[in-house]
């Protein structure tokens, strides 16, 4: 089977992202960070959760909470942009590439999420957008929002009384969109003229399809989209991988099964302990009616032997860095 260059590449940028990085997220006490690589904290631990849509090959990390808004770091210069909101979790997918919506003072944008530079400018500041088939629906409350064309962007309807707004195609491929308000659901053409209404708001896909039928009109529900991942048999050598040795975790560097180093060390107390060897990762949590709350996170560098977590946290652990 002839390998494409093109997937070369790809890894080739992968790597060549993960060896510039100089600037790391780490998590401390349900809060995140940023550090540099020479053990600098650029950023405290302020923020609520990091932003795990972004594009893996995106030389950029993002960090977003309620109170603090947004924040995004390139990975390689350092450069910080902040904003007053980012919607990071849903994605719109225009053309094939996925953006995220985010606005600061001056702008609304809806930002590429693996070219952080690339952006389209939105005449408001919403809520958060979504995409609807032609149309993309910017909620400004919770109770009302603009349409715009996803063509242009520009506004198509403006502050539309809305709690919700859903499509769907029927069985020959038509589209129905549907605008649920407080006491009714209005069902629109293609072209968003209202066709008909309920009598009271509809929730969920069955009361929808229930309805439609009174009208001879049939839809199904759509799957939820599943992507497929490639897996390999196990991280690439060098790695880190954690043994238990009395109260201590001890990690060590694997260069080869049967060859390894020892790395560093720290009492593991009552946290559960979640390892990936396939970022050099380490995290410490506890899980809390079926969430986990991040005590402590950090990324490792094995060709360094660098631990990107500013000392000052390391004693409430104990950790510290083993030679041989």
């Amino acid at each position: 089977m002839k390998i494409p260059i093109s997937f070369f590449l790809c890894i080739l940028m992968i790597f060549s992202q993960a060896q510039e990085s100089k600037y790391h997220e780490f998590g401390w006490k349900q809060k995140y960070g940023i550090v540099d690589d020479k053990d600098n904290e650029i950023v405290a631990p302020t923020y609520l959760w990091t932003v795990y849509t972004l594009h893996h090959q995106s030389p950029f990390i993002a960090l977003n909470s309620h109170e603090n808004g947004g924040l995004i770091i390139n990975k390689i210069n350092g450069k910080i942009e902040k904003f007053d909101l980012m919607h990071d979790t849903y994605l719109v997918n225009l053309n094939g590439e996925e953006y995220f919506y985010a606005y600061n003072t001056a702008d609304s944008y809806l930002i590429n999420n693996l070219d952080l530079e690339k952006r389209i400018r939105l005449p408001k500041k919403y809520q958060k957008v979504q995409l609807e088939e032609e149309f993309l629906i910017g909620n400004l409350t919770e109770n009302n929002g603009d349409i715009l064309s996803k063509k242009d962007f520009k506004i198509f309807k403006e502050n539309i009384p809305m709690t919700d707004f859903s499509s769907h195609k029927t069985v020959d491929r038509k589209i129905i969109y549907i605008a649920n308000q407080k006491n009714t659901t209005l069902f629109l053409d293609e072209n968003l003229n209202q066709l008909f209404s309920s009598k009271k708001s509809l929730k969920g896909f069955e009361e929808i399809q229930k309805f439609l039928a009174t009208k001879n009109i049939k839809i199904n529900e759509e799957p939820y989209p599943i992507t497929e991942t490639m897996v390999g048999a196990g991280p690439d050598y060098p790695y880190i991988d954690a043994k238990m040795d009395g109260e201590y975790v001890v990690y060590n560097i694997y260069q080869s099964r049967n060859d390894f180093q020892k790395f560093f060390r720290f009492k593991r107390k009552n946290f559960r302990l979640s390892n990936d060897s396939y970022n050099n990762k380490v995290e410490l949590s506890t899980r809390k009616e079926n969430k986990i709350i991040t005590h402590l996170m950090f990324y490792t560098d094995v060709n360094t032997k660098t631990i990107f977590l500013p000392k000052k946290y390391w004693r409430d652990i104990e950790l510290e860095l083993l030679t041989e």
